[in-house]
């Protein structure tokens, strides 16, 4: 009987045993389906935070891209630039898409209102781009037929048809290089980012969740793990090595805000592989923004905003202001095509920076157009000057890389030779008209 008992208890033992091993098997399998929804919840939203981080940039670039061909027929005339513009407008249209992707994913939310804002503003700047063109089809004697539906309906203000044609392209110019345009842009750049500054805040909340909800997952793991030991010593070992250890690291670096080690079981590793790519991108696209900020597409110099800003920094005492143009620009760019163009003025660029110190602002604010601002710089450089000068217009005469000889008229001005009230920018403008007056190709001194 005592067997038979002993036999009992053992029986009672073993069941009560299995009983505790299935529920803890049941248990385990329910933490781990758990913790696989929140592995399939953070790759999901990594995912759709790369498609519309995309999107946010197909924006921006949109935009861009029309800005550049109304600016590019503003300064050149070259109709090819109108097709491109309506192209991107009625054909490809990335700005509304990317606004659709946004809507599928976020729509409601603060990120979505960000980028239509954003759309908005660039609608609304397409009115004053028409505006643009047709100045410039008025004044150029272009055939108006031969131009879109947009255009012609177009009209010009009774004032403006009044214009000379020379006045017309000016205000045409003026239109979409002007402070209120600018305005216009520096709001859909700054929608753009509120975008991508609330879809990352989105995702780090997310993140943080899904972060302690792991946590969590983890602990009851562990205990589910310790009942197993006796019952299951592979399943223990394959869920502390591929599991428990990876996971328990990947917390503390979430929590660390550092990158993810990538190992572990597939389904770490490849979360671990989209979190390290989200991050990445993360922080490359925050310094690619500050960067574009700053600096022209084309030619890797400051843009004109920055010119502006540092023209009007009251912080350096005494400063030097060369203004350089392109002689004869339009004309190259027909005889040749706008890539020997384009490296015609990359060509300049090189010429530019090259020739000034790191401290110099070395800066492109218009199509052909650049500015040097050195710092520190005072009337008695003048030589210095002239030389660097002469240097740069034996490069850019040479005629070799593919690109044919040019020549550049510059003006120049110092920030101390100035009588009170006079503008540094207006008498490096007025030096660099004389030269143009004189027959380009040549320097001069504001006196």
């Amino acid at each position: 009987m005592k067997k038979e008992g002993g036999g009992i208890k053992l029986q009672t033992f073993n069941l009560a045993m299995t009983v505790l091993a299935c529920l803890a098997a049941i248990m385990l399998g329910l933490t781990t389906y758990r913790a696989n929804v929140a592995y399939k919840r953070m790759q999901d939203n990594v995912d759709a935070y790369i498609m519309c981080e995309h999107s946010a940039d197909s924006m921006k670039a949109g935009s861009d891209y029309l800005t550049r061909e109304v600016r590019l027929f503003a300064v050149n005339g070259d109709p090819e630039n109108v097709e491109n513009f309506f192209t991107e407008i009625n054909v490809t249209r990335s700005r509304e898409k990317a606004l659709e992707v946004i809507r599928e994913e976020f729509g409601g939310s603060d990120a979505y209102y960000a980028l239509e804002n954003a759309l908005e503003h660039s609608n609304e700047l397409i009115r004053q781009e028409y505006y643009s063109m047709r100045l410039v089809i008025e004044a150029r004697g272009y055939d108006l037929g031969d131009f879109p539906e947009e255009l012609r309906k177009t009209e010009l203000s009774k004032a403006d048809e009044a214009l000379s044609d020379a006045e017309k392209l000016s205000l045409a110019v003026e239109k979409v290089f002007g402070d209120e345009y600018q305005e216009y842009k520096d709001s859909i750049n700054e929608s753009v980012a509120r975008c991508l500054e609330t879809l990352s805040s989105e995702i780090q909340d997310e993140r943080e969740q899904s972060s302690n909800e792991l946590f969590r997952l983890m602990r009851q793991q562990m205990m589910l793990i310790v009942l197993f030991v006796a019952v299951v010593m592979t399943m223990v070992l394959l869920t502390t090595f591929l599991v428990v250890r990876p996971l328990r690291r990947c917390v503390f670096r979430i929590s660390d805000n550092e990158m993810l080690p990538e190992n572990g079981s597939y389904e770490l590793r490849y979360l671990a592989k989209t979190y390290n790519r989200m991050f990445e991108k993360t922080r490359t696209h925050q310094e690619k923004l500050s960067y574009e900020a700053t600096h022209d597409p084309l030619t890797s110099l400051y843009n004109r905003g920055v010119f502006e800003e540092t023209r009007h920094n009251e912080e350096f005492e005494s400063i030097a202001m060369l203004l350089f143009d392109i002689d004869r620009f339009k004309e190259l760019n027909d005889t040749y095509g706008h890539e020997v163009g384009d490296k015609a003025l990359k060509k300049a660029a090189s010429a530019l920076k090259n020739a000034f110190r790191s401290d110099d602002f070395v800066c492109r604010i218009g199509g052909d157009e650049f500015a040097v601002i050195m710092v520190n710089a005072d009337p008695s450089m003048k030589a210095l000057i002239a030389g660097k000068i002469e240097h740069i217009f034996e490069i850019v005469s040479s005629g070799d890389d593919g690109v044919p000889a040019f020549s550049m008229s510059v003006g120049v001005a110092f920030s101390g030779s100035l009588l009170e009230g006079e503008d540094i920018y207006k008498s490096a403008d007025a030096a660099l008209y004389r030269v143009k007056e004189a027959g380009r190709g040549d320097f001069e001194f504001y006196r």
